[in-house]
């Protein structure tokens, strides 16, 4: 007789002293009527959603349901003849591991008190949920139970998560350092402050022991090492010089790519790359190559080196670019400051080299009259990146071509130049064109007058950073996307969902949030494939789009959820939304070869500025509504 049978959580515990029987089987009219605990066992077992395997404690089976034979594919012959052990060597094929799946087996059997509780993977990619206990009669073991979940895709939703919370953060890391690595190369113009600043932004996207910047000397035809922190190197220390034929900067300098070097062994480095063989003999094993280019012109190196084998990626070799540019600016900024500070130093004397170098500069230079913001004098990169001639630059100001938002931080450092406080300092501002469009630049200004003098003049040193803040929006714009479909993912949604909130209770304006979830997707998964799968989610993607306005927020919440959030509804009538979205789902499964049908749920909710909630309330409002909806789709399918 069963004596006791309790449910907890996702743990069925069983004591019972029953006899072997398929959970499956039904009764013979010619048999005795079998005991009413037995029924009720067997209809607790066919009504879980696990698979249920009972043995004895000789491993002979007792009982089953069908989704213990479905989860496993086992024909209900084999199941109601063989062994616990035969039921084995017909699994053991899939699986990924299958010795490590006997030896948890064999140490269950060897302590039938112990339970268990683990994950097994299979070789196509499924993953089940294993849970074991001892299966008890009268307080006495006599067996085992073993209940099976296939939690494939809730384990590929956890991974996904991961993958994309992982993608996020290490972009958030990579702009605000890239970020901080422009404000320190921007905050002056001594080049030697900005080399140990760097350094130290660097170590924090890309590890290394030793890091160096060297130099090209082209008329010496040798490098100099401007500067090195780490691990010490014979013959390779800062001020150093030594041949550039035959090094790596040679291949640095004709190929203009950079490289990933993972020696295996001194004989391999030997042959390819001999002038890092002293790097190798100090036990560096992981190096980075990248050559510093300024106005198309290979100027240097950057090179990151490490202990570790194996310690850098491609993505670590793309950032080390990155980051070298930066530096290569910074550095010829600095030499350019450098050379024109000299120049103005021997001004009278040698009027015609100031000229040269002031014109022939590889990145916009001009004199300005600190008063009135006029030009005085301009040279020919400056021209070129405001696109304009020099006699329209001189007829102009620098206040006319600056945006009117990045105004004031301009004014407010020429007010401190003006005042002695101090004699130069850099900023990063948006300069409006002629035809209107904008550029964003780097501006470094110092003051050109003397203490006591009334002539008030300072220099600018212009150079167009427009690829490196696209490059920037590019990067932030991909954490904020979903990668399947292009919509806005969560982090996106939620990001600008809280902005258009505060906006509307401002503007006191209604907008609507919509929740849309893709029907059965995980019977599309599972019975068609996650390519079938994928599609549904861009076919749902794609209705979204046709459905709604481009103004709208649409995003992809993850796995089959999605969001929109409605900005202006002025002269929108909420209800047309609905039966527009169900023509546009109708539209999409008459077209095309399809193995499924797409069907969304949907639910909606008006936010009314007058009564403010915030964004989770408002999202568990819709969520609870298209789960209504969702209801009775299921609810009509039955009584269908």
């Amino acid at each position: 007789m069963m004596d006791n049978e309790t449910v907890t959580g996702q743990k069925v515990v069983y004591e019972s002293g029953a006899r072997r029987q398929p959970a499956s089987s039904s009764a013979n009219p010619n048999e005795p009527e079998p005991d009413k605990s037995l029924l009720l066992l067997t209809a607790m077992t066919e009504l879980t959603a696990d698979g249920i395997l009972i043995v004895d404690g000789k491993g002979n089976i007792l009982r089953y349901n069908q989704k213990f034979l479905k989860l496993w594919s086992i024909p209900e012959t084999m199941a109601s003849t063989a062994s616990d052990r035969q039921l084995q060597a017909h699994i053991l094929d899939q699986l990924k591991d299958p010795d490590a799946f006997l030896k948890r087996v064999a140490q269950l059997y060897a302590e039938p008190e112990a339970e268990s509780h683990d994950a097994i993977e299979f070789k196509d990619g499924k993953i089940f949920e294993r849970y074991s206990q001892p299966y008890k009669a009268d307080a006495e073991i006599i067996g085992r139970v073993w209940s099976f979940r296939d939690i494939t895709e809730l384990s590929r939703a956890v991974e996904e998560q991961r993958r994309n919370r992982e993608t996020t953060e290490r972009l958030s890391r990579e702009i605000a350092v890239i970020a901080e690595i422009g404000r320190v190369i921007g905050s002056t113009l001594n080049i030697e402050d900005v080399y140990e600043r760097f350094a130290a932004e660097t170590k924090k996207l890309i590890p290394f022991d030793r890091i160096v910047i060297n130099l090209i000397k082209p008329q010496e035809g040798i490098l100099l090492n401007a500067y090195i922190s780490g691990l010490d190197v014979p013959g390779r220390g800062a001020g150093d010089t030594f041949p550039i034929a035959g090094s790596v900067n040679d291949v640095l300098a004709r190929t203009r790519c950079g490289l990933l070097i993972h020696p295996e062994n001194i004989e391999e480095l030997a042959g390819r790359y001999p002038s890092l063989i002293p790097n190798y003999e100090v036990g560096l094993r992981s190096m980075i190559c990248v050559p510093l280019i300024s106005r198309d012109i290979v100027i240097g190196a950057l090179h990151l080196r490490a202990k570790k084998p194996n310690a850098y990626t491609e993505q670590d070799l793309r950032l080390a670019k990155r980051i070298g540019a930066q530096i290569a600016g910074a550095i010829a900024n600095a030499q350019l400051f450098i050379d024109l500070k000299e120049s103005e130093k021997f001004l009278r004397e040698s009027e015609a080299r100031f000229r040269a170098i002031f014109d022939q500069a590889a990145v916009g230079v001009g004199e300005i009259d600190s008063a009135t913001g006029c030009f005085m004098t301009v040279n020919r990169r400056l021209c070129e990146l405001l696109r304009m001639t020099e006699a329209e630059v001189l007829a102009t100001t620098f206040q006319a071509l600056t945006h009117p938002e990045d105004l004031q931080a301009r004014e407010d450092g020429i007010a401190l130049l003006l005042a002695g406080k101090m004699r130069n300092f850099a900023v990063e501002n948006r300069c409006i064109l002629r035809d209107g469009s904008i550029i964003w630049v780097s501006l470094s200004i110092s003051a050109l007058w003397k203490p006591g003098e009334t002539s008030r003049r300072h220099l600018i040193v212009v150079q167009d950073i427009s690829e490196r803040k696209k490059m920037d929006m590019e990067i932030r714009e991909m954490s904020l996307r979903d990668q399947l479909t292009g919509l806005y993912n969560r982090r996106g949604f939620i990001t600008l969902a809280e902005q258009q909130l505060k906006n509307a209770i401002r503007a006191k304006e209604q907008i609507q949030l919509t929740f849309i979830d893709v029907d059965d997707l995980k019977r599309i998964n599972d019975s068609l494939g996650h390519e079938a799968g994928d599609r549904a989610l861009l076919d749902a993607a794609n209705v979204l789009r046709k459905t709604f306005r481009e103004s709208d927020i649409i995003a992809r919440l993850g796995g089959d959820e999605f969001a929109v959030l409605v900005i202006d509804m002025m002269g929108l009538n909420p209800d047309t939304l609905p039966k527009r979205l169900q023509q546009n789902i109708d539209e999409c499964n008459a077209t095309g070869l399809r193995r499924y049908e797409l069907s969304l749920s949907w639910g909606a909710v008006i936010f009314d500025p007058g009564a403010p909630v915030v964004l989770d309330r408002l999202m568990s409002t819709a969520d609870g509504l298209m789960y209504a909806q969702k209801r009775t789709k299921d609810h009509r399918k039955k009584r269908a």
